[in-house]
């Protein structure tokens, strides 16, 4: 028997499977519809620089900033509270978002600009430069060059000696 148009949705899925829906609607509760989970990364501050600092300079708090960072990725020797790293000097130029390390600045009240950079046992010296002394550094290697004549090279083919002119 035929069925018609004008008969009630109860009798329309008679053969009608709703298996396929209920697969489409697993997985989507399965691949959409979960959370994803998060894990929670254990952090730790750590002071950084706000901008770029200079060999020598003498760190002060508007240079510097603290920010969260993971525990597994933090720096060996980084400072974990602002005070203490400020009224140190730099001993290498810091970048802009760099962590502060204890390699990177002078202990406590070591001074400011280079003199804190001079390691202990040793001294430096200042020289006074001109024009003349200046340039003096650039020499690093002399030679000397040994000139023979064309008269000296024929009286030596034929067995005469003679001095050599040097330049």
């Amino acid at each position: 028997m035929r069925k018609s148009y004008g008969q009630t949705s109860d009798d329309r899925c008679d053969g009608c499977d709703s298996r396929p829906l209920v697969i489409t609607a697993i997985f989507y509760q399965i691949t959409v519809g979960r959370k994803t989970a998060t894990a929670e990364v254990a952090t730790k501050t750590l002071v950084v620089s706000r901008a770029d600092l200079p060999l020598g300079s003498v760190i002060s708090e508007d240079d510097i900033t603290v920010i969260d960072f993971p525990v597994q990725a933090y720096p060996q020797g980084g400072f974990e509270s602002i005070e203490d790293v400020l009224d140190r000097s730099l001993t290498q130029p810091i970048l802009a978002n760099e962590p502060i390390t204890q390699a990177r600045v002078t202990e406590k009240g070591a001074g400011f600009g280079l003199a804190p950079t001079i390691p202990e046992g040793y001294r430096a010296v200042a020289i006074a430069v001109n024009q003349v002394s200046g340039v003096s550094g650039f020499v690093c290697r002399v030679r000397a060059w040994t000139y023979y004549s064309p008269q000296f090279r024929a009286a030596a083919k034929r067995g005469l000696r003679r001095p050599c002119s040097r330049t």
